[in-house]
């Protein structure tokens, strides 16, 4: 049977998920492959780029929007079934769409961030076939007065919303060791410096609650003190409070405190009234700096999109 559109894996996937195992997204597109009984010549079948096989990138787009509705959640880089997701297959449901998912709170804030930053930019890991399905399923809604430039800058905003959570399971599976060099790198690029005396990683037994020291200016005259910690639960004040008192123990003046998670309101409080600047950046903050700075990612497909030159005809 020719491979369908994403919102047909969605059931399979949650079913597939109720033994309440961790799957990584090829485990789970080869359980749901399974249970569809999906023949040979129907798992290899490729999307129209051929970068990757159909029900791969089904079942990438299915399980990004259920971990977005919370019938799925992350757990170190893997895909588990919640009690939400559990619920809704005691419902008995047969078929799960974007009209389904609508119903829970976190898919609506998640839909509507989306629509409040429209952008147009190149088009990176891009499956033009993908886009049209993607636009159609995603957006049935949108307006008749939508331009195709707005239909262009939704797929992008799409790709890569769906980029971010890959690459953050990727991040979350890894080791601590890899993710403090991972934040340290990133940081480097991002102020500039590519040399090793400009970032270090000093994690260790000792550190005092310091993972990583970025020297924004040459002479080290300023100094970013980095605390990374790739968890899955969300950090609390008491690991904020500590990393704070690890900066006033040194003199320091700035702080960023990263992880793969997320932060406490608490915890976000508490840095509002700190004397020293300390900056929070979460999971889904620093996949998206991850791959505006090219830290894992690396551009696949380019499309220029072509314009009238005013110039040109300024004569007429």
């Amino acid at each position: 049977m020719p491979i369908g559109f994403s919102k047909e894996f969605m059931v399979p996937i949650l079913k597939v998920s109720i033994d309440g195992n961790a799957r990584s997204r090829a485990d789970l597109t080869s359980a749901v492959a399974n249970l569809m009984g999906l023949n040979e010549e129907e798992r290899n079948e490729l999307t129209n780029r051929g970068d990757k096989t159909k029900i791969l990138d089904r079942v990438h787009w299915a399980s990004y929007h259920l971990s977005r509705a919370g019938l799925l959640e992350l757990d170190h880089g893997k895909f588990k079934i919640t009690s939400r997701g559990l619920d809704v297959l005691k419902e008995g449901v047969t078929a799960i769409d974007q009209n389904y998912l609508r119903r829970f709170p976190e898919f609506i804030t998640f839909l509507e961030r989306r629509g409040k930053t429209k952008r147009v930019g190149l088009l990176d890991v891009v499956d033009m076939e993908r886009i049209r399905r993607e636009i159609e399923e995603m957006h049935a809604a949108v307006v008749a007065e939508e331009t195709p430039s707005d239909q262009i800058g939704r797929a992008v905003q799409a790709i890569e919303e769906q980029l971010a959570q890959e690459l953050l399971e990727r991040i979350s599976a890894s080791s601590p060791q890899f993710f403090e060099n991972l934040v340290v790198l990133l940081l480097r690029r991002m102020y500039g410096g590519f040399k090793e005396a400009s970032g270090q990683v000093v994690g260790r037994s000792g550190d005092g609650g310091i993972d990583g020291i970025i020297q924004v200016d040459r002479l080290g005259l300023d100094v970013i003190y980095v605390q990374a910690k790739r968890w899955t639960n969300k950090v609390g004040e008491p690991e904020i409070r500590d990393f704070a008192g690890s900066l006033l123990k040194r003199s320091a003046q700035k702080g960023v405190f990263i992880t793969a998670s997320s932060f406490q309101n608490s915890a976000i409080s508490y840095v509002e009234n700190h004397p020293i600047k300390i900056r929070l950046v979460d999971g889904e903050e620093l996949a998206a700096l991850c791959i505006e700075f090219g830290i894992g990612t690396i551009s696949d497909v380019t499309y220029s999109i072509k314009k009238i030159d005013p110039d040109f005809f300024g004569g007429e």
